[in-house]
């Protein structure tokens, strides 16, 4: 075979190689879409049907005997995660402030369950809503059977942003939860 006939064969292989790579490429990306749609999907039915405790309001002036001794009993558990529950017991202003950065009809409840501490669920939060990564997946990457930090599950889900601006993120994430943190305690002083 001719130098020509070989160039000719090996450059067909390779363009037939970048066809497949980017068919490859735009199926994943289309899965990947898909399952964040799914994913909040589930994650608004699931949040449908319950309801918080916090966000369950006595009407004024009818409390019950025990109601003063309930708000130093609450300060006591913010910020904890609760034996057996798995999940973060949020100051009131903290709960409310995150609720209105998660999707409708989240269940804080839900939402803080696996994470490690408040700050960790704050900052994931967020990163969600700063980078518009949908909250159900970031927390399963981080929280998952296989947890990985906040940084390397931004790349993953945002394979579009360099290491250091997902550091960069990741940064950001933790001096907002900081802040937000802070609200809880300086009302609970």
């Amino acid at each position: 075979m001719s130098r020509i006939g070989v160039t000719a064969v090996v450059s067909g292989v390779l363009a037939l190689v970048g066809v497949e790579f980017y068919g490859i490429y735009s199926i994943r990306h289309m899965l990947d879409t898909r399952l964040t749609q799914i994913e909040s999907r589930i994650e608004s039915v699931r949040a449908a049907g319950a309801v918080l405790p916090s966000q369950v309001v006595a009407p004024a002036g009818k409390t019950a005997p025990d109601a003063a001794k309930a708000p130093v009993a609450a300060k006591a558990n913010t910020a904890r995660a609760t034996a057996g529950t798995a999940h973060i017991v949020l100051d009131p202003k903290v709960a409310a402030k995150i609720q209105k950065l998660l999707p409708a009809k989240t269940n804080l409840n839900e939402a803080s369950k696996g994470f490690k501490n408040e700050t960790q669920f704050i900052e994931a939060v967020y990163v969600s809503k700063d980078l518009g990564i949908p909250f159900a997946r970031l927390k399963a990457r981080i929280t998952g059977d296989h947890p990985i930090s906040l940084e390397t599950a931004i790349r993953d889900l945002r394979p579009d942003l360099s290491k250091a601006k997902a550091k960069a993120e990741v940064e950001k994430g933790q001096r907002q939860a900081t802040a937000t943190a802070r609200l809880g305690k300086s009302a609970s002083v």
